[in-house]
């Protein structure tokens, strides 16, 4: 056997050996200097946010020239699926432009000509003048200024230019005759003069231009009939005919927001809005009138510089470009050409969103202290805005207009992490320690249980071994009686027959409690079955043995759920308890078991209660182990093996359920058995 004293020198060494290097520790820091620790940390510091922001800086380049290749190269019918590609894989950007660059002129006095947009198209341009003389409207105009009833006004402007071609014409007239209805407090017809016309307004705006309208005819249609819907009393209906409206145009590429198309969001739109409290709704279009300023200025910087750059087609490295002019909404651009110079592309990116992709690639202790400021010191993005600066890093490739500032807040924070690692050092040391004392503890007590185990498996080899001897010994007396002819008459052979019979029942008995022990518990049957049975069916096979030593039983039996389980199991088990009961009956008193069942919440309960000898307190849970006797005054002459129980907490663990040991009556014992009610 291990000896357990040989095991307290290593573990003495090893807690001192860890003193030691906590000391050691401890004491290499404190001669450390704070400002050596402090700039060194900062030199770290700074060489990872550059490492960073260079990788950064090339991945971000090299996705870009994949996209800005992929914008050039495909089919002009595929353009706005990759610019909705681009978008969705959120990387930053906002739109896309593709251009073929003028062919090369071999005249030395050629005119310089301005590449040809591909992508987007630019909307069709409506000829105003040419709408307001077209002669379907003439009728209406002329009605109008003779004075004659709104109702006669509106109907000519409808009825002359419903066969007219052009959409145009046909929304200017449908507008006018609503106009003339609305101003004479007939908005219910002014609403089905303006959805005369076969245009969907509730379809995105992108289908009216397709269709040859220009964007701000539309956006002016459906304002107006806001308006109406507003008459009617239809108030949140025609402000989430604005919002979707917002959104839309807003959405526009840039060339259709590019001839002063952004009025209307900021008035009727975003004024009604705020007048109706539509807070949420109000900001999202703010922020998206901010991108669509931006998207717009990018086109202009595109049309007005870069479509005019060069006179003859030639491949050239992608470059960037950025507003100069509005640091606080700038805009920037990537572009470059492809196929040997006869194409160009841009990508308009979204700078906010890159700021966002370059923040959230670093580590959050890092991310906390950055600040990203433009040339002017004016903040563009980052948290670390109120830290005091420590050291600032420039982009050499992308937002060259921009600067990281780190403050000191994240070398603050590491160097006060190290001046707590002692303290993480001592209580890692004091916590080995008292692990390697609980482990000793664990191993002291697991030998104590073990030697108990061991003993306990001795005195039930001792007990088995005597009360197996003893029925052979006898069954060989009686056989060897029978063989040597000492009994001669049938009938003393047939009771020394049934003698040795019972004898060998009773052995076949002791020998089946002990296999039954050592299995796992399990049932013969799982059926529904009432509890009250088992326990009826226990008192009619226990009642007449108690009846007989003395022993009073009374019931007291609630009608209570069925139980699911082995009904002959249960009934063995009250059995052993009553058995117990009566083993352990005291002397001198009126003995008596109390038997109750009941029913509380999801659980049956049976209760055996005695006023025997009773169970001590600290071994109540423990009896319910296999080999487990609680020895005493008159405890040991009942026999047994210390396997009753716990073969009853087998059962109990069988249906699911549980049995435990309490107080009983006048200092005897309580066995409390409880299964799974059936539902």
């Amino acid at each position: 056997m291990l000896d357990l004293r040989s095991l307290r020198r290593p573990l003495l060494g090893v807690t001192a050996a860890a003193l030691l290097a906590l000391l050691v520790t401890v004491l290499w820091f404190l001669m450390e200097s704070r400002t050596d620790l402090v700039a060194r940390e900062a030199s770290l510091v700074e060489a990872e946010m550059k490492a960073y922001l260079r990788a950064w800086e090339r991945d971000r380049i090299g996705d870009l020239e994949l996209m800005l290749e992929q914008a050039a190269t495909s089919p002009r019918q595929e353009a706005r699926a990759v610019q909705e590609r681009f978008r969705r894989r959120d990387r930053g950007v906002d739109s896309i432009y593709v251009w073929i660059n003028p062919p090369m002129s071999s005249e030395p006095d050629a005119l310089q000509l301005r590449g040809t947009l591909v992508f987007p198209e630019r909307p069709d341009v409506e000829d105003t003048q040419a709408v307001f003389e077209n002669p379907c409207l003439t009728r209406g105009r002329t009605l109008s200024n003779d004075g004659e009833p709104a109702a006669l006004v509106a109907q000519a402007y409808l009825e002359d230019c419903r066969e007219e071609r052009d959409l145009a014409v046909r929304l200017r007239a449908a507008s006018e005759a609503a106009r003339f209805l609305s101003e004479d407090e007939r908005p219910s017809e002014a609403l089905r003069a303006l959805d005369s016309v076969p245009l969907n307004v509730s379809g995105p705006l992108e289908t009216g231009i397709r269709l040859g309208v220009a964007p701000y005819r539309l956006v002016t249609h459906r304002t107006q009939r806001a308006e109406i819907l507003t008459e009617l009393g239809r108030r949140d209906e025609a402000l989430e005919l604005l919002y979707r409206t917002g959104l839309e145009l807003l959405s526009l590429d840039a060339p259709a927001l590019d001839r002063g198309m952004l009025q209307y969001a900021q008035w009727p739109i975003l004024h009604e809005l705020d007048d109706a409290d539509w807070d949420v709704e109000g900001e999202r279009l703010r922020g998206a009138l901010a991108k669509a300023e931006r998207r717009q200025r990018a086109w202009r910087e595109i049309d007005e510089r870069i479509l005019p750059l060069h006179d003859e087609p030639y491949s050239e490295p992608s470059r960037f470009v950025f507003d100069q002019y509005d640091a606080a909404r700038p805009f920037l651009i990537y572009y470059g050409t492809a196929d040997g110079g006869r194409v160009g592309a841009a990508l308009h990116l979204d700078q906010d969103r890159l700021l966002d992709m370059f923040l959230g690639g670093l580590r959050p202790e890092l991310r906390r202290s950055v600040a990203i400021r433009d040339a002017a010191g004016n903040w563009q993005a980052g948290p670390g805005v109120d830290e005091v600066p420590l050291f600032e890093v420039l982009f050499d490739q992308t937002l060259t207009h921009l600067r990281v500032v780190v403050g000191s807040g994240v070398v603050d924070a590491r160097v006060a992490v190290l001046e707590r690692q002692w303290g993480w050092l001592l209580a890692i040391v004091i916590a080995s320690a008292l692990v390697s004392f609980a482990a000793l503890y664990a191993l002291f007590r697991a030998t104590l249980q073990q030697d108990r185990l061991l003993e306990r498996q001795r005195e039930f080899t001792t007990r088995v071994t005597h009360e197996l001897k003893t029925p052979l010994a006898g069954i060989r007396v009686m056989a060897e009686n029978v063989q040597l002819g000492a009994y001669r008459t049938d009938e003393q052979l047939q009771n020394m027959a049934e003698r040795i019979v019972d004898e060998a029942d009773r052995l076949t008995e002791r020998v089946n409690q002990i296999l039954a022990s050592a299995r796992t518990p399990t049932l013969p049957r799982n059926e529904p079955f009432d509890p009250e049975e088992a326990v009826l069916e226990a008192i009619d096979m226990w009642g007449p043995r108690l009846e007989a030593a003395g022993v009073r039983l009374t019931a007291d039996l609630d009608a209570t759920s069925e139980v699911s389980g082995d009904l002959d199991s249960v009934r063995d088990a009250l059995g052993c308890l009553l058995d117990n009961a009566l083993k352990y009956k005291r002397d001198g008193v009126d003995s008596r078991v109390e038997l109750v069942l009941r029913e509380e919440g999801r659980w049956v309960i049976i209760d055996v209660a005695d006023n025997g000898l009773g169970v001590p307190k600290n071994l109540r849970r423990e009896i319910f182990e296999r080999f487990v006797r609680v020895e005493g005054a008159h405890r040991g002459l009942a026999g047994g093996h210390g396997l009753g129980l716990a073969q009853v907490a087998s059962v109990a663990k069988a249906h699911r359920g549980s049995v435990e040991c309490t107080d009983g009556i006048d200092g005897g014992a309580r066995f409390t058995l409880r299964l799974p009610a059936r539902r």
